[in-house]
């Protein structure tokens, strides 16, 4: 029972926040208070890593072997979004998006 009700899925479209959708499995739609809270995040923590010396890195994601040589896909797959889909991601504008049955 609080697994479901800390659910970020159903929280973040509660919340105005995000959503996931099938038509782009794994990838987060920010909705714009998310898209704002993200954007003031990164300012934050990027002074904050300023302040204290840290670098940022991003990494991709990676491949499902690398989860089972660190032992973390036996005990958070149930939590992980696992892809089926061989096709490529496409990016659409955002502006498009308000015409989209998620949106209404």
């Amino acid at each position: 029972m609080k697994k479901q009700k800390r659910d970020h899925k159903k929280l973040g479209r509660e919340l105005e926040l995000f959503f996931f959708d099938e038509t782009a499995p794994g990838m987060t739609y920010w909705l714009p208070k998310g898209l704002l809270f993200i954007k003031l995040s990164i300012t934050i923590l990027a002074k904050l890593y300023q302040k204290y010396g840290y670098q940022e890195v991003m990494t991709p994601q990676f491949k499902r072997e690398l989860y089972e040589t660190s032992g973390h896909w036996f005990h958070y797959r149930d939590d992980m979004f696992i892809s089926t889909h061989e096709l490529p991601y496409v990016m659409i504008q955002r502006n498009h998006l308000k015409d989209q049955k998620f949106l209404g």
